[in-house]
């Protein structure tokens, strides 16, 4: 039996997400892209990856916006990724508002890929940032065809978010 493909968008390298897909790599035929190498406040000290993997890199506009939105990511190479992906299954991750993850999920989406999103909790929000944040939000979930929440209070935070 041959095996799946997987691919794993998201925005940096992180010690656990290095485990993660080193893992993952032994059961599926796996690829990871990073939309940078590292953001301003994460300096780890990672081993050399055994996976398969690529790192994007920031368009030069989006780095004023990243003083702001840390983890905000657009790269040019998001598309020409996108197109060419080969993998059945693509797992989006990171921020959800980034652009990487928005273009990644629309492209793929539309070539029939089966498509999630893999976080931690998303944070509530009042007044007119939930406006805001659900008007982006609950389209984006509606691409998804699977979504992969981590910790106890995820479960606490999708619920009211009617993500279920």
């Amino acid at each position: 039996m041959s095996k799946l493909s997987l691919s794993f968008y998201t925005n940096i390298p992180t010690p656990n997400q290095d485990d993660f897909f080193e893992e993952l790599s032994h059961v599926f035929i796996f690829n990871a892209i990073f939309y940078e190498k590292t953001e301003y406040d994460r300096l780890w000290q990672l081993n050399e990856k055994t996976y398969k993997h690529v790192y994007l890199k920031d368009a030069k506009l989006i780095k004023w916006v990243q003083h702001f939105f840390k983890d905000f990511h657009f790269s040019w190479s998001i598309f020409k990724y996108s197109l060419n992906e080969r993998s059945q299954y693509i797992i989006l991750s990171g921020n959800y508002f980034a652009l990487n993850t928005i273009i990644a999920a629309l492209i793929l989406k539309a070539r029939g890929k089966k498509v999630g999103f893999f976080s931690e909790k998303i944070k509530e929000a009042h007044g007119f940032k939930r406006f805001v944040k659900r008007t982006i939000l609950f389209p984006f979930i509606k691409l998804l065809d699977f979504m992969i929440f981590v910790g106890v209070c995820s479960n606490k935070v999708i619920v009211p978010w009617g993500l279920i």
